[in-house]
C-alpha cells in the first residue's frame, strides 16, 4: 500500500468515525432527554397524588 492509498484510507476512516461519534452523541442526548422527561413525570405524578390526598383530608376535616 503506497502513501497515497494509505492517506485516502486514513481520511475515509476518520470521516466514518466522525459520523459514528455524531450518531452516538445524538443517541446519548436522546436517552438523557428521555430520562429527564421520565423523572419530571414521576415528580408530577407525586405532586398529583399528594394534592389528591390533601383534598381528601380537607374534606374529612370539613365533615368533622
Amino acid at each position: 500500500m503506497d502513501d497515497d492509498q494509505f492517506t485516502k484510507l486514513f481520511v475515509y476512516m476518520q470521516e466514518e468515525f466522525s459520523k459514528v461519534n455524531e450518531k452516538l452523541d445524538q443517541k446519548a442526548s436522546q436517552e438523557s432527554v428521555e430520562r429527564l422527561i421520565n423523572t419530571i413525570d414521576s415528580f408530577v405524578r407525586r405532586l398529583d397524588d399528594s394534592e389528591t390526598e390533601q383534598s381528601a383530608r380537607d374534606v374529612q376535616f370539613e365533615r368533622l
